[in-house]
């Protein structure tokens, strides 16, 4: 009996997340109602708040869903080889996007998710920062520093590409992240230049 209660509960939850996926791709965050998704998964209110206390707490949910599967992407291997290897992460990172491509672009690249998309940034760069000071004798305001920046301009080079809907040749958009996180502008930049000039003050 426990079993099939269970079984209900998982597929209840399925309903309601499957309907506000599809709510998010042609609605604006707050204009989704809880009656609204209700309807759509065919519950009534009462049964959606035995699952979450409000639509902020039913879209938290993914942003703890996300960090997750992104921290459990990198501590996959140590940080040093996740440095030196960055092709392994976004491959997968990637292959996360394009699992309901239209929903994650709208949750992780949107201004309407701009909140919960800062959120799921500072709780990875929490865990990434703990990696890096694993790998790298560094104190932790510069390991912090390396973190942040690793994984806001994944994301925001990835909101660039996914965006501007003129390329999705996901290779190239790799190679792209890749080049900026190890190198920086210089890769892009350093045919034309002989590099900027740094003054010691």
């Amino acid at each position: 009996m426990e079993e099939k209660v269970d079984r209900r509960v998982i597929r209840t939850r399925k309903a309601i997340q499957k309907s506000f996926e599809e709510l998010a791709t042609t609605h604006d965050y707050h204009d989704i109602t809880i009656k609204e998704l209700a309807e759509k998964a065919n519950i009534n209110r009462k049964t959606f708040y035995l699952h979450f206390d409000s639509i902020e707490d039913l879209v938290n949910s993914y942003v703890n869903e996300v960090t997750q599967r992104l921290v459990s992407l990198f501590k996959q291997r140590s940080f040093k080889e996740n440095y030196e290897h960055p092709g392994q992460n976004l491959t997968e990172l990637i292959s996360l996007l394009q699992e309901s491509k239209d929903f994650w672009s709208r949750l992780l690249f949107s201004d309407e998710y701009s909140f919960f998309t800062r959120k799921i940034e500072r709780m990875v760069a929490k865990e990434m920062t703990q990696s890096i000071l694993a790998s790298f004798s560094i104190n932790r305001d510069d390991a912090k520093l390396c973190a942040n920046f690793l994984i806001q301009n994944t994301l925001s080079t990835l909101r660039f590409f996914i965006n501007d809907q003129r390329n999705t040749d996901y290779d190239q958009i790799q190679n792209k992240i890749s080049r900026l996180n190890t190198f920086g502008i210089s890769t892009f930049l350093n045919k034309f230049s002989s590099g900027p000039q740094i003054e010691n003050r």
